[in-house]
């Protein structure tokens, strides 16, 4: 028994020695204060949330004014929730770089929703897309199509309200937090110098700049609203009569802008990422 209760005890001392697990404490302790600091923001997330779910419920329940059928779109539509609450889950432990990267998909999963809603048979296009690259020396004429649909301002639904601006917004996503270039890496470092010999360099993996992360949490509260809003108005014109399509919107910027709008006041660089990410027309 002696023996036992040495190995726990140093079981107990390497635990607390590791850096992993001092990690995974300091981020369950932000998820904590996050609450304290952003109840209201938490509750206006959970909204949107549930405002999402009753649009999944019309297409999962409900055919269209043609009596046709949009359940295949319910996946793209999953996918957007389960994105986007781990993107808030992220911004929830003050980690807003990650944030944008885990919602990418989410963005991506409503532009093609869009696109097929535009025209059905994009569908098939985008399902075929492996074997159309594939086979894109003999087969030009459907690599040139999907190219058309699917890439550049191709990939802007006209069905979809505010669909060139999330076409932008996952472009800046994409070169602002998905790739290893100049900016990403200037970015994510810092170098302090010690003495005259030595220099500190240092990678921050929790925010530390309190305003930077409001601008990003409101940004993205917006961003989820509008793309929720943007899809209950492209299914008002398949379901005319489903009152569950609309979402808000105004009644949102309304509490919401004037907040948005005291951050530009008091950090004026802090727009571009209200601007760029959040989409406020400030």
């Amino acid at each position: 028994m002696e023996v036992n209760k040495i190995m726990l005890t140093q079981k107990s001392r390497n635990s607390i020695e590791s850096e992993i697990l001092k990690y995974r404490s300091v981020l369950a302790l932000n998820r904590e204060v996050f609450l304290l600091n952003f109840g209201q923001e938490l509750q206006v997330f959970d909204d949107t949330d549930k405002k999402l779910q009753k649009l999944i419920g019309v297409i999962a329940s409900k055919e269209s004014d043609k009596g046709e059928s949009h359940v295949g779109l319910i996946p793209f539509l999953l996918i957007l929730v389960r994105q986007s609450r781990n993107a808030f889950e992220c911004l929830s432990r003050y980690q807003a770089y990650d944030a944008w990267i885990i919602f990418r998909p989410a963005l991506e999963a409503v532009l093609v929703v869009g696109k097929f809603l535009d025209d059905p048979a994009n569908a098939n296009l985008w399902k075929n897309r492996r074997g159309i690259w594939t086979n894109r020396r003999r087969d030009k004429q459907s690599f040139e199509k999907y190219r058309k649909e699917f890439e550049g301002d191709g990939l802007i639904p006209k069905i979809l309200p505010q669909g060139e601006k999330f076409r932008r917004l996952l472009s800046y996503i994409n070169d602002e937090f998905m790739h290893m270039n100049f900016d990403y890496f200037e970015r994510n470092y810092e170098v302090q110098a010690v003495d005259d010999e030595n220099d500190f360099i240092k990678t921050s993996f929790i925010g530390g700049d309190s305003q930077e992360h409001r601008a990003f949490l409101f940004s993205f509260l917006h961003v989820y609203r509008l793309l929720t809003s943007s899809l209950g108005q492209a299914l008002k014109s398949k379901f005319t009569n489903e009152v569950d399509l609309d979402v808000e919107l105004t009644s949102f910027e309304k509490i919401w802008e004037p907040k948005v709008r005291e951050i530009i006041e008091q950090r004026p660089d802090l727009k571009a990422i209200c601007c760029n990410y959040g989409l406020w027309d400030i």
